[in-house]
């Protein structure tokens, strides 16, 4: 090995790495790139609480379409992976639960969503390391997650209507966007509900530890 990048990977840092290592070689002219199309240059890009949008922006190269797919596919497929890490647990399979704590973190960092992959950091060293606040951990990662998956619900329909998605000037605050992720997605089970989910689980495997 010759180097190393440390995940999330920065585009910029991976560049003047890889000018570091490589020879680069002669080549050929050729045909210039056509220009970026302008319907994805002008993709509105809404700002939603708690995601910080130019870091991840950057790290998609600025392509603003897909960043925005991303996140769409983010609070689609980890709406309830803190259900997926407690069942793991449940089941006795650890280094399930730490495998997908470590994915969350990565996506998260990747997409910006820095409390997110904070929370799932924290879990999954607690998991790896068997320490008793795995369950104060993991409530503390679905309210978290839970939260974050609601504010980019409320403000990704914006993109897709057309219309530009009203501006967040106050800093974030995780109460105001719990309160106005319910009322965003009345289809959403609120963060209590997955508490007593978790809590379930964990007194299930309390019972059977007895």
């Amino acid at each position: 090995m010759n180097d190393h990048l440390s995940k999330p990977i920065d585009p910029d840092a991976l560049f003047a790495t890889l000018l570091r290592w490589a020879k680069p070689k002669a080549r050929a002219t050729s045909t210039p790139s056509p220009e970026t199309p302008k319907a994805v240059a002008e993709t509105p890009l809404p700002q939603v609480a708690g995601v910080n949008a130019a870091d991840g922006l950057n790290r998609v190269a600025g392509n603003r379409k897909l960043y925005l797919n991303l996140l769409s596919q983010f609070a689609t497929q980890q709406s309830d992976i803190a259900l997926q890490v407690a069942g793991a647990l449940d089941a006795g399979d650890r280094k399930l639960a730490e495998r997908l704590a470590h994915t969350v973190k990565g996506v998260a960092g990747n997409l910006g969503i820095t409390d997110v992959q904070s929370a799932a950091q924290k879990l999954e060293k607690a998991i790896r390391e068997d320490h008793p606040d795995v369950p104060a951990l993991l409530d503390q990662f679905a309210i978290t997650v839970r939260v974050h998956v609601n504010s980019i619900r409320c403000a990704l329909p914006d993109v897709s209507s057309g219309q530009a998605a009203p501006a967040i000037s106050a800093p974030f605050n995780r109460e105001r966007a719990a309160r106005r992720s319910t009322a965003c997605s009345p289809c959403s089970k609120p963060a209590t509900a997955t508490r007593r989910s978790l809590r379930g689980v964990a007194a299930s495997r309390g019972r059977r530890g007895r």
